[in-house]
């Protein structure tokens, strides 16, 4: 931006003499005093320094776009529950996470009757699974899902899930998984874990006796199928971690 000249007062003190040598050549004295008088008026103002105006980036008021930004409801959808819980966590976090709304869902019944089991249920080994929620330590008694038979058969035929117990089907490679509820009697929540125990992605209420496949986004190695609401209830969120145990070392029932 081209700047306006500033005069100094030596500069503009030789104006004022050259002018009025210029007038008393001409003898008029009422003519000279006047002259005078508004040259060193006009002296004073230029020799005055003036404050410069605050340019665009120096204003001391703040536009709307310097304001910080809100939090989108992506962040808080993973933020809603505070820092996902460790419990012997690795530093490595999933690199991705289902999104995961913080309004519960619509609660789901339970079939109101169910088939019967027409070749029995399998056993299956058990273990436990560890995790951390906001008011403690907490566990899950779970059976495991290993092989293809248990998989199939999964949770079909049952007409209660006590609460606190679940299934854990278990794979042998981290994939892309898809389920669906045929001949299952209960509503579930479906909990996607990696290989290191992050939870991926969970579906909650997934209604029973249908054959809609369901999946998240995310590939998982292992996936949890507890009573539906009960990710809620304990505030499980994409992001925690469970503490699953030495599965290959579980013994065959």
């Amino acid at each position: 931006m081209r700047q306006e000249q500033q005069f100094s007062v030596p500069s503009c003190s030789i104006i004022v003499i050259f002018r009025l040598k210029h007038i008393l050549q001409l003898r008029a004295p009422l003519l000279m005093s006047t002259f005078l008088l508004l040259m060193l008026s006009a002296c004073d103002k230029r020799s005055t320094p003036q404050p410069a105006a605050l340019s665009k980036k120096e204003s001391s008021t703040s536009s709307l776009t310097d304001a910080p930004e809100p939090l989108t409801s992506k962040n808080n959808a993973l933020s809603h529950y505070g820092s996902p819980p460790s419990l012997g966590a690795s530093a490595n976090k999933p690199a991705c996470l289902a999104p995961f709304s913080t309004s519960p869902a619509l609660q789901v019944a339970n079939a109101s009757s169910c088939p019967t089991d027409p070749n029995g249920r399998p056993n299956m080994p058990s273990a436990v699974i560890a995790f951390e929620s906001l008011d403690g330590p907490r566990s899950i008694q779970v059976e495991i899902a290993r092989t293809q038979a248990h998989q199939r058969h999964g949770l079909m035929y049952r007409s209660k899930l006590e609460d606190g117990t679940g299934m854990l089907f278990t794979f042998p490679d981290t994939a892309l998984r898809s389920f669906w509820m045929k001949n299952t009697c209960l509503a579930l929540d479906m909990i996607f874990l990696d290989s290191s125990g992050f939870i991926v992605g969970i579906l909650e209420q997934v209604p029973p006796q249908n054959l809609e496949p369901r999946a998240i986004s995310c590939m998982a190695k292992y996936v949890l199928e507890v009573p539906a609401g009960y990710a809620r209830k304990v505030e499980l969120q994409p992001g925690s971690h469970m503490a699953l145990p030495q599965l290959n070392a579980v013994p065959n029932p």
